[in-house]
């Protein structure tokens, strides 16, 4: 069954120049990011343009002594320290990666991937010692491309 949605506002406007555009669901799926991983592989392909809408849930320990659980938001802060994968980004919070460059999803996210070409999708924990700790974030991954 194929899913289409018309998409309107600032952000359509801004990078399809018209005020409304449809796009057909190309993807929808849930994958499991353990704090142990440093690369969650999706096998989701990102072509220029294509809208991203991340949602996620679930809880990791980071293996730090003497803090809790944390959701996909990570901690409450930002730490710029070049240990972490996403320096600026919040300790612990889930990212994603396209291109070799990390952004933050936390628990949920929207966007337009405005890359040059066709790139993979990776998803990780923003941990500077993967593997240190536990649990694990579900994140649902919804890919939209223009009709």
């Amino acid at each position: 069954m194929t899913v289409t949605r018309t998409f309107r506002g600032w952000a359509i406007q801004r990078w399809y120049g018209v005020p409304e555009v449809t796009m057909r669901q190309v993807y929808y799926g849930d994958f499991e990011v353990p704090e142990s991983s440093d690369a969650v592989e999706t096998g989701v392909d990102v072509e220029p343009l294509d809208r991203l809408v991340f949602r996620a849930s679930g809880e990791i320990w980071a293996g730090v002594v003497f803090t809790g659980a944390n959701g996909p938001g990570g901690w409450h802060y930002r730490d710029s320290g070049r240990k972490f994968p996403l320096p600026g980004g919040n300790p612990y919070s889930l990212l994603g990666r396209i291109a070799g460059r990390y952004f933050q999803i936390g628990s949920g996210l929207e966007r337009i991937y405005t890359g040059a070409g066709a790139e993979r999708l990776f998803l990780r924990t923003n941990d500077d010692s993967p593997g240190n700790g536990a649990g694990a974030f579900t994140c649902n991954v919804e890919l939209w491309r223009r009709v």
